[in-house]
């Protein structure tokens, strides 16, 4: 009993009778509004009908209501009758039924506000349960003088059938069903099923599920002692099993696979299954319309002995923790697929009616995630619900365990938990969810928590148990979803070094002795996940406190000045929920069990610190957003640590679309969100715009999240950020401004670069390979941020160091490295770029002198975007005319389906794709002069469809560049940004092209094309370009006339470029400046006189040549393709011995040099890729030409390279 009794009650009752007059029991559950059981009543009542053991148990009911001074009352009740006729609206016809009902009126009229509501079964189970418990206590008490002494009792116990002729009834009852003209194809037949179980399965309760829902559920689910024990899927009389209709099947597939004893049946063929696997199988013959029913023996034993085996299973305890983690993972499966169908279902229903789930959806997009998807909810709250079912019984490990139960255990500690899974006690749960929660509960109930409780005792040196757990029931729930959401978890080594590195930041930098012990030190976590760095800010401190106050103070100091100032937010629930488990079995561990909420907050830390209205729905999502505002405004903030999510496609949304009308029009207008607008400050370096046509890695969330830390310690006055994030901000371009801005805002900053990049293929400096200390492809770092005031300038306010090698070593390093013993190499970031890396300062100059070739050419993109490769590019001028006819001739989802285009974007959708065809004429013959070619990938030109239309069939086809290219007669310059971006050492991302370019000409995209001429309008300014005998020339005026100084004259626009291709491809130079083409565009020296320009623009415009093989050399090839055949492309393999390069077993291309195998551009081994791309088919004749060609061609550019770098050094004394 609680000490103070609640105001607000609901109270669940129902009624029992064995015989319908028989021996009665009724079953009464009162709890508060957030499910803690208040009174929970088991009676017998002697002999009584159905309705009037229903009528005793509101009366008991409401009398204890009464006696615990309850003012609001709702209350549940399975009996529909019962319910409509208190309401008025089904009229009492028996007059002892009457006087109940008027007994129970007078004692609702005591509670000032009493409410009826009608439940279906499953949402009233334990009621049942506890009724059917009372009958039985009755039916113990009978007497030879008792009324139960009835007629038609004794001939219902004397006329119990024998199994055998329980089936033959049963063949008989089913052919009267069949031949009945109202009969349905299953659920006439669900009676004579249900009458079978309970024959053969007495020992058992069989509840029937007959509603069918938009999700569907089990037709009957059988329960002992109110434990879920097996699940009965009917599907229509005599149906083949083997080939039901796609839905049925997709249900099916999904019950056998997720529960652990199903039964599926078409009333004449039984199926079992265990654990997704059939083991039993028993079929009855098809009764004649009329005559003797021929049974066989043997059929009807079969069935006796699956039915038996189905009804006395008895599911194994779970005693260990991956075990449970891979069941629950089995459940919540099941859980998301019907929440997401229920979700659809409810999302069409009128918007005024109360469903709980599009409730608690609406919320959540209101709150929190406004791009919430159905499918994303579906997702989160079958993990939410799955995990906190599973928090819930670790708080009651020895007590019994329902759903019912989930909410009163959790401890008010963790408020959104507790509200959320009293959802599962407080509303009548949808049907379709109630079974499969109860199976949930089941599960947990007969685990062992206390044997999986023994393996999250903290251990010295033992990784962080409650996240494996977590993970183990990720890869048991989707192992795809296991490594995107492996993000949750932070390594502990990683972990401790950043605590570690903050406690002797706040000694020696604020002169707080105590370290992270300080009282006034707030610490908020804005992305904590599964809480991985408060719990080791816990655990960190406790060693702190037991080691200099002593143990006996830890406890208050903990309740007092820890747990208060420890704050974190999360924007998922289920991490949400393991952080708040984590912590406070942490505390419970440490002998300081929290005695107030803790300060981890549901919520979105990029969204503005404002208190948002409270909504109608989801008032405790609100009430975390409330809250967690208060902190993000209002809280002095002195240490913002995590590992932020890194996601270059953030849903953390920088811009918003406002819809709003304007002179009676609806017009839309976009608006930069809170966050967005601070992000705006890092596109900016000293007061001057990036100039960045595409600052898309400005928006990944890690920006985000380090642009509001940074936003934090402002507000502050002072503090310290530590994260650990992707590395790319210490030296790309687009985070200059980024970088300028974390340099003005704080002192001091350490970065421990921990490398790991395999997209860049990193390797240690001593040649080994380096490892990552994630499971994932994009390199980290660690930023310590310090901002104090009162701080002195220093010219070195970064001190960098780089970690090498081995994950292992790495961890090592981290165990055991202190900020004031790291080998900091000090750095002095400089305008324009701010590096975060360390520079060859004096050669940094000397490059910085050349001229930038995004600067030397005004015109310029990125390529084409298709957003569909396989559509959109084609070999052939006829497949891409083929491919356009078919594809705008089908209606968008046959195409869809057809093509396997999948899902639209945002950009680019099926129906524009194919609108923008028919604009273009498709399928008319005229409109074959939109094909035009292609540079797809280094020497591959292809095909595709070219309208110039933005999100038409192409996504982004980039007109403003690619219009200049289409007729054939124009070059341009194709250079890529990032060196490092492809993993080549050596730098090599520049290409020639006479046609449109693909974006990902290069190894992970990124081709930036300069077109040489201008041959058509353009919106550049004319002053701003070369002219040329009239013609418009792509060439900055400033850098031709800076050139026309040294040569004397003005250059043909065709030898500048030949000079710059010949200088990009210096194999001096760029090893010479390597370290700089890696972080932007190129920038090429001037010239120093004359001879040498002429010298290189000849060689630079004869290797264009090469490259666009035009080059007469080409037309006598040095390779040969001496063996005729299919031609297709089986493998490629190549043998250097024999310089041939294999295409199929019989089939080859010789020789190749072991040089022009190697022969790399833009992250690509050229010969290789090429034909790798035409896997599987066969090489047309112009194709096998090309590919000797191309080999020629390198086999020439390397002799070009090595006369071009001979002048190189000589021109420059390199």
């Amino acid at each position: 009993m609680l000490s103070r009794m609640p105001k607000r009650a609901i109270l669940y009752t129902d009624g029992a009778s064995f015989g319908n007059p028989g021996p009665a029991g009724i079953g009464v559950v009162l709890t508060d509004e957030s499910g803690n059981v208040l009174e929970r009543l088991s009676e017998p009542i002697g002999y009584a009908t159905n309705n009037e053991a229903e009528y005793r148990a509101l009366i008991r009911g409401l009398e204890r209501a009464v006696a615990l001074g309850v003012e609001e009352l709702t209350w549940y009740a399975d009996s529909e009758l019962v319910v409509r006729q208190w309401t008025g609206q089904y009229r009492v016809k028996q007059p002892h039924l009457a006087q109940l009902l008027a007994q129970a009126r007078t004692l609702a009229q005591k509670i000032p506000r009493f409410v009826a509501r009608h439940t279906l079964r499953g949402g009233n189970t334990e009621a049942d349960a506890l009724a059917k418990q009372g009958a039985r206590m009755a039916e113990k008490q009978q007497t030879p003088n008792a009324p139960s002494q009835n007629p038609q009792a004794s001939a219902r116990t004397s006329a119990t059938p024998t199994p055998h002729q329980a089936v033959e009834r049963y063949l008989h009852q089913i052919r009267t069903v069949a031949q009945s003209p109202h009969t349905t194809n299953e659920l006439s037949y669900h009676g004579a099923l249900q009458t079978l179980l309970q024959a053969l399965l007495p020992q058992l309760q069989i509840v029937h599920e007959p509603t069918r829902t938009v999700a569907g559920r089990p037709d009957f689910v059988l329960l002992q002692n109110g434990t879920p024990v097996g699940y009965v899927e009917a599907e229509a009389y005599g149906a083949d099993l083997d080939n039901l209709p796609p839905h049925a099947r997709a249900q099916n597939e999904a019950f056998q696979q997720h529960l652990e004893n199903f039964l599926l049946t078409s009333f004449l063929e039984f199926r079992l299954y265990r654990a997704g696997q059939e083991v039993m199988r028993a079929r009855l013959p098809q009764p004649p319309p009329q005559g003797k029913i021929s049974l066989p023996a043997q059929n009807t034993q079969e069935l006796i002995d699956l039915l038996r085996a189905f009804g006395s299973h008895l599911p194994a305890p779970v005693a260990d923790a991956r075990t449970l983690a891979q069941h629950l993972a089995q459940r919540a499966r099941l859980l998301k697929t019907i929440v997401e169908q229920s979700l659809h279902a409810q999302l069409k229903q009128p918007p005024d009616a109360p469903l709980e789930l599009r409730n608690l959806y609406r919320a959540l997009q209101s709150a929190l995630l406004p791009d919430l998807a159905p499918s994303e909810f579906a997702d989160l709250y079958a993990q939410t619900i799955a995990y906190g079912l599973f928090a819930a019984r670790c708080y009651a490990p020895q007590a019994r365990f329902t759903r019912h139960d989930a909410a009163r255990v959790i401890p008010d500690t963790i408020p959104f938990l507790k509200r959320l899974l009293g959802t599962l006690t407080m509303h009548e749960l949808e049907p379709e969810l109630a079974w499969l929660m109860d199976d949930l509960a089941s599960l947990l109930a007969r685990a062992d928590i206390h044997a999986i409780l023994q393996d999250f005792g903290r251990r010295e040196g033992r990784e962080d148990p409650v996240v494996h757990f977590y993970e183990d029931f990720l890869t048991a729930y989707d192992p795809n979803q296991r490594e995107v959401r492996g993000v949750y978890y932070t390594p502990e080594p990683v972990v401790q070094f950043i605590v570690r590195a903050v406690d002797a930041v706040l000694r020696h930098e604020f002169g707080f002795t105590q370290g992270l012990m300080e009282p006034n030190a707030l610490i908020l976590d804005p992305a904590c996940g599964t809480g991985s760095f408060l719990y080791e800010i816990v655990h960190q401190v406790h060693a702190q406190v037991v080691r200099s106050l002593g143990a006996g103070q830890w406890a208050d100091y903990a309740r007092e000045h820890l747990v208060p100032r420890l704050f974190g937010f999360e924007l998922l629930m289920a991490p949400y929920t393991i952080a708040h488990l984590k912590l406070t079995l942490e505390l419970h561990h440490l002998g300081a069990p929290p005695t107030e909420r803790l300060r981890i907050y549901l919520t979105n830390a990029l969204d503005p610190a404002v208190k948002p209205a409270e909504l109608l729905l989801g008032e405790f999502i609100t009430r975390e957003a409330s809250e967690a505002a208060e902190v993000k405004r209002d809280k002095p903030i002195l240490v913002v640590l995590g590992n932020p999510p890194y996601s270059g496609h953030s849903a953390n949304r920088s811009v918003i679309e406002i819809r709003e009308k304007v002179n009676g029009r609806t017009r839309t207008r976009k608006q930069l969100t809170w966050i967005g607008k601070l992000v705006e400050e890092y596109k900016q370096v000293n007061g001057q715009p990036l100039e960045e046509k595409n600052p898309k890695w400005l928006q990944d969330d890690y920006v985000k999240f380090l642009r509001f830390a940074e936003w934090r310690i402002q507000q502050t006055g002072q503090g310290v950020v530590a994260f650990i994030t992707n590395h790319a901000y210490l030296d790309n371009p687009t985070f200059r401004g980024m970088r300028a801005h974390l340099l003005k805002n704080f002192q001091k900053l350490y970065i421990v670069n921990l490398h790991g990049n395999a997209r860049r293929k990193e390797r240690a400096p001593d040649g080994n390979p380096d490892e990552n200390v994630f499971d994932i492809q994009q390199g980290v770092a660690i930023l310590i941020a310090i901002r104090h005031p009162e701080a002195e300038p220093t010219d070195a306010p970064v001190r960098y160091y780089d970690v090498w090698g081995s994950r292992e070593a790495k961890y090592q390093f981290l165990r055991e490295a202190t900020l004031d013993a790291i080998p900091w190499t000090p750095l002095t970031p400089r305008a324009p770029m701010y590096l975060f890396v360390p520079q060859d300062t004096a050669r940094e100059e000397e490059y910085l002198q050349g001229w930038r070739i995004a600067d030397i050419f005004p015109v310029h993109s990125v390529g084409i975007v298709t957003a569909r490769d396989s559509l959109t590019i084609h070999r052939t001028p006829e497949a891409v005319w083929k491919t356009v006819c078919e594809f705008v001739s089908l209606e968008p989802e046959t195409a869809r389906e057809r093509f396997r285009l999948g899902k639209d974007v945002r950009d680019w959708s099926v129906a524009r794709a194919q609108q923008d065809l028919r604009d273009a004429g498709v399928p008319n013959e005229s409109a074959k002069q939109y094909i035009v070619p292609i540079l797809y990938r280094p020497f591959d030109v292809r095909y595709t469809f070219y309208t110039g239309r933005s999100r038409g069939f192409h996504c982004m086809p980039r007109p403003e560049v690619m219009r200049h290219l289409l007729t054939g007669e124009n070059l341009a310059l194709v250079v890529g940004r990032a060196g490092s971006a492809t993993g080549d050492e050596e730098w090599n991302i520049v290409f020639v092209a006479a046609h449109p370019v693909d974006l990902n000409i290069f190894r992970r995209g990124g081709g930036e094309v300069f077109p040489l001429r201008l041959l058509a309008e353009t919106r550049r300014a004319q002053e701003v370009l070369f002219s040329d005998s009239g013609h418009r020339v792509n060439l900055r005026k400033e850098f031709m006339d800076a050139l026309a100084r040294v040569l004397g004259r003005s250059p043909a626009p065709e030898a500048v470029l030949g000079y710059l291709y010949a200088v990009l491809h210096s194999p001096t130079y760029r090893t010479r400046y390597a370290e700089f083409l890696k972080r932007d565009f190129p920038r090429v020296p001037l010239p120093p006189d004359a001879a040498t320009f002429d010298a290189l623009a000849q060689h630079g415009m004869a290797l264009m040549d090469l490259h666009l093989l035009r080059d007469p050399r080409l037309q006598e090839p040095l390779c040969k393709y001496p063996v005729g055949g299919d031609h297709r492309v089986e493998r490629v393999e190549y043998n250097a011995a024999s310089q041939r390069v294999w295409v199929n077993a019989s089939q080859y291309f010789e020789p190749v040099p072991p040089e022009v195998w190697a022969f790399r551009v833009g992250g690509y081994q050229v010969c290789e890729k090429w034909l790798q791309e035409r896997k599987g088919t066969p090489l047309s004749l112009d194709e096998r030409l090309t590919y000797q060609k191309m080999v020629t061609a390198i086999a020439h550019t390397l002799t070009a390279q090595q006369q071009i770098d001979t002048l190189v050094r000589q021109a420059w004394g390199w």
